[in-house]
């Protein structure tokens, strides 16, 4: 298990790891290594889960930060899927960090919620709406302005479960609750919506 004792060598591992994922937006007509981005920002998810808190100090010498969001971006859905994940990683680690540009990556990770793409990209999907739900549980009232979008987007999946994968189903009834416990005004609205579908998906 990695632990405090990587600090040291850790540092090296993040620069390769961020010139891996580095992907110049200029030259979009370039074509990139998508297997490199992904594998370095696995390997990152894998720091910020055995580092825990101890990965903002390594992150912030860094621009992880902007690559992140960027890779968020990205129209490649595996490197959008493990973007999402270190997202969540870090938003549990060390929200903090994220907190400069949070609103830019709850909206976009909000939008990967979109109901055309959830089934095509359901991974993309499912660590869209893990990564809202651990930002909900650090940032509380600051994820208010996509709350409805999000809840609009999670309560057909719970209302029409199955046809959609168990994973994203389960993350999607979390993630609302965690919405509903940092925004209950806003959720409280709409409950009756999607009340009996979402305790069925909890209750399984």
């Amino acid at each position: 298990m990695v632990g405090m004792s990587f600090c040291l060598p850790a540092p090296k591992a993040i620069q390769l790891s961020l010139m891996g994922a580095e992907v110049d937006p200029l030259s979009a007509a370039v074509q990139y290594d998508k297997e490199f981005i992904v594998c370095s920002l696995d390997l990152l998810s894998g720091l910020a889960e055995g580092l825990g808190s101890g990965i903002e100090s390594l992150a912030a010498q860094s621009n992880l930060r902007d690559l992140l969001l960027q890779c968020c971006m990205d129209d490649a859905s595996d490197v959008c899927q493990s973007a999402l994940a270190l997202l969540g990683d870090l938003a549990r680690a060390c929200p903090v960090y994220l907190h400069p540009r949070l609103s830019e990556f709850l909206n976009v990770a909000a939008r990967r919620l979109n109901p055309p793409e959830v089934k095509e990209t359901f991974s993309v999907a499912n660590n869209a709406c893990w990564a809202i739900g651990e930002l909900a549980v650090k940032a509380h009232k600051e994820v208010s302005p996509i709350v409805m979008t999000v809840v609009s987007c999670l309560a057909p999946i719970l209302q029409q479960a199955e046809g959609f994968n168990k994973s994203l189903v389960e993350n999607s009834a979390i993630t609302l609750g965690r919405l509903a416990w940092v925004c209950p005004e806003i959720v409280a609205l709409h409950m009756e919506h999607f009340m009996q579908s979402w305790c069925t998906a909890l209750s399984t």
